[in-house]
């Protein structure tokens, strides 16, 4: 008897084996299912929460009617459109009157352009007289020390006006970029 027993334990081992294969093959398949239902369960309601707020909201506005939405709006509109209007019409004020501005401050820069061509041209004139009268070297006489005094002045006054126009036209590109950024 003990060989019989022993014949069958060969056989039921294998048998065993083979059952815990297929448990466990049943519940890898299990394992995976359920994977998947998760998943899926995960994938179909993560929308619930946005879904209720939208429910909710379409809630709140039939509480509300649309000719009460409508008179709404017309109240907004009644009340706003002529403010929105006069700030329009503000703003357009504001910049006809910075363009004629610009166009007066170009003016002045095309007039101060001129008299300074104009005095440059004078100045190269009176350089050349002083270059001849220096070539026949002279004493000076009193009223030709005071011309030269003067000269000397007027250059001086050329110099300033030239620094002012150069900072006319500083001033004159400011205003520019700043109208530009209106």
């Amino acid at each position: 008897m003990a060989s019989s027993t022993q014949h069958h334990q060969p056989i039921l081992f294998p048998d065993i084996l083979s059952s815990l294969r297929k448990a466990g093959c049943s519940l890898e398949k299990c394992t995976a299912n359920l994977s998947f239902c998760s998943h899926t369960l995960d994938v179909h309601t993560r929308d619930i929460p946005r879904i209720s707020r939208a429910v909710k909201n379409s809630q709140f506005f039939e509480l509300v009617s649309v000719s009460e939405i409508r008179a709404a709006q017309f109240q907004l509109t009644s009340e706003l459109e002529p403010q929105i209007k006069q700030l329009v019409k503000l703003t357009e004020d504001g910049l006809v009157k910075l363009q004629k501005r610009e166009q007066m401050l170009r003016v002045n820069i095309s007039k101060r352009k001129r008299l300074l061509m104009d005095d440059e041209a004078a100045m190269d004139d009176g350089l050349e007289e002083e270059d001849a009268e220096d070539a026949a070297p002279e004493r000076l006489s009193a009223p030709d020390r005071r011309l030269e005094q003067q000269e000397n002045v007027l250059q001086k006054l050329r110099a300033q006006k030239n620094a002012l126009v150069k900072e006319l036209e500083k001033l004159d590109l400011e205003l520019a970029r700043k109208s530009g950024r209106l």
